[in-house]
């Protein structure tokens, strides 16, 4: 049986409730970890004060990238069907 075939018929049984979310759920809009403190990036920090020059370098890169690509959420911010739709992952 794989892991996650495990985490979901078990995923109402204390013990596994804990890792089905993160292991199945929708990830946060946005995500930072200090991988040499955390390797296991299990803190984001993307909502700590002390991190939110890091964040702005690092979403204002993204941003770039994305209209470098011509990826249509960066076109137009309307366009967020993506960011909506259910994830089965």
């Amino acid at each position: 049986m794989s892991r996650r075939a495990q985490l979901v018929d078990n995923r109402d049984r204390p013990g596994f409730a804990e890792a089905f979310r993160p292991a199945t759920g929708k990830r946060p809009a946005e995500e930072l970890y200090d991988l040499a403190s955390d390797p296991h990036s299990l803190r984001n920090l993307a909502g700590e004060a002390r991190c939110a020059p890091v964040r702005a370098r690092l979403s204002a890169q993204l941003r770039l990238w994305m209209l470098r690509t011509h990826d249509r959420r960066a076109a137009d911010p309307r366009t967020d069907f993506w960011d909506h739709v259910e994830y089965f992952g």
